[in-house]
């Protein structure tokens, strides 16, 4: 079987509050920096590689606004994702509450069929006052995401390991989807 390029791209939206990493993890998988500063993002565009299976896989990045007003931007790029990554600061409960309050809600609207992973970013920050892991994923089967990941973009290891995820299901997607037109067709 010949594998495509195109196979072989993984396109996944990073959502969430404002000032909770999203930009971070996009740099240091995309180009191995963390950014010194934070600057508030409309929306970015980052690419990186990541490999699964023994296949390396090309993974396009959209970074989308923090906002909750209806950023049309971002709505948009639900459409061409194959993962959706819902994201929070374990140091901001606010952030936290909203996957559940706003982001899970805009995303089953917009993306119903598109896998969610949830990443619990700054985790390098986390004291006994912050959110926990076990928190993390309580949330994850609250608004039903496909899976839960914690991750401090400090830390490469934990950014591949995202990026693994999300290649993952993305697969698992595209071979359920397969099986369901095999199914359909009668093949």
């Amino acid at each position: 079987m010949v594998v495509t390029m195109s196979a072989r791209t993984v396109r996944c939206t990073l959502i969430g509050d404002g000032m909770v990493g999203k930009t971070c993890l996009a740099k240091v998988f995309s180009d191995k920096t963390f950014p010194d500063q934070y600057v508030a993002t409309v929306q970015d565009s980052y690419s990186g590689q990541a490999w699964f299976g023994g296949d390396q896989y090309n993974i396009s990045i959209t970074d989308s606004a923090g906002e909750h007003e209806g950023s049309d931007v971002r709505r948009v790029s639900y459409g061409k994702s194959d993962v959706i990554l819902l994201c929070y600061s374990v140091l901001d409960r606010e952030s936290y509450a909203s996957l559940r309050t706003h982001w899970s809600k805009e995303v089953g609207s917009l993306a119903k069929r598109c896998p969610v992973l949830v990443v619990a970013l700054q985790t390098d920050k986390r004291a006994s006052k912050h959110v926990t892991k076990e928190e993390g994923r309580g949330m994850s089967k609250l608004i039903k995401a496909n899976g839960f990941i914690e991750c401090s973009s400090k830390n490469v290891n934990d950014v591949k390991d995202v990026f693994e995820n999300v290649v993952r299901m993305c697969l698992r997607n595209r071979k359920r989807k397969a099986n369901l037109l095999k199914r359909v067709l009668g093949r």
